[in-house]
């Protein structure tokens, strides 16, 4: 009887052990992906009270750096294309580095209707031209409407020089980065700029220098992750 009662003794101190090693490795583990998550400014101690990735100050600030992509990728549409399209000479008229042509083609690819959840409109208010990967989208009326049906939109008019946007921090954005907003168009256009956000059912696909982000919405928030990082909103 004595010996049972030892046996079971030494099977119980082996479960507790078992048991407070994993709780370690479970902890140490949260704590590693915790202080990645904030040394790569994938959150930050504002982000912990907010259960909707969209309203992270990441969300923010994943967005200021893919709009300043977005400006130089529609700069470079004006410099390189006719009628909309790819001109193999107007790259070697502006002088164009053999870089520029790289990161043409490079947004231009990541921008395309099938391959992003961000949507722009660039409208010329002279003639009424216009580019923009929303296909449906014909004028700057319908643009709005489909950026505001999308969740997240900004809308700048260089004429009245009226900024909206619904996105925190993009006003900040604007400010900062004004000349380069200015410098898309010769002469009064409309910008529209939009993240679909209420397409639950697909990927939302994110991208910083370079880096792909994904994330899945779900019932407790949203769950994100670049490459092994992994981070819950």
């Amino acid at each position: 009887m004595e010996q049972n009662r030892k046996r079971y003794s030494s099977l119980a101190k082996a479960i507790v052990i078992g048991l407070q090693m994993i709780a370690a490795v479970v902890a140490s583990v949260s704590i590693v992906l915790f202080s990645t998550c904030v040394n790569q400014n994938m959150l930050n101690m504002g982000d912990l009270q907010n259960s909707s990735f969209v309203e992270s100050g990441y969300f923010e600030r994943t967005f200021s750096k893919q709009m300043m992509q977005l400006l130089d990728y529609l700069n470079l549409r004006e410099a390189f294309e006719t009628s909309g399209v790819f001109d193999e000479n107007r790259p070697e008229t502006v002088n164009a580095s053999p870089e520029k042509i790289a990161d043409y083609k490079v947004y231009n690819n990541k921008y395309d209707q099938n391959n992003t959840n961000v949507y722009y409109w660039l409208g010329d208010l002279r003639d009424n031209t216009y580019v923009t990967n929303m296909k449906e989208t014909k004028t700057q009326e319908d643009a709005y409407d489909q950026a505001v049906k999308y969740g997240r939109y900004l809308s700048y008019n260089n004429k009245t020089f009226r900024f909206e946007t619904n996105i925190g921090g993009m006003e900040n954005n604007y400010y900062q980065n004004m000349a380069q907003y200015n410098e898309l168009q010769k002469g009064d256009f409309s910008l529209i700029v939009a993240v679909d956000v209420k397409s639950h059912r697909r990927m939302i696909w994110l991208w910083q220098s370079g880096s792909l982000i994904n994330c899945i919405p779900g019932r407790s928030g949203v769950l994100c992750w670049q490459q092994s990082v992994l981070w819950c909103g």
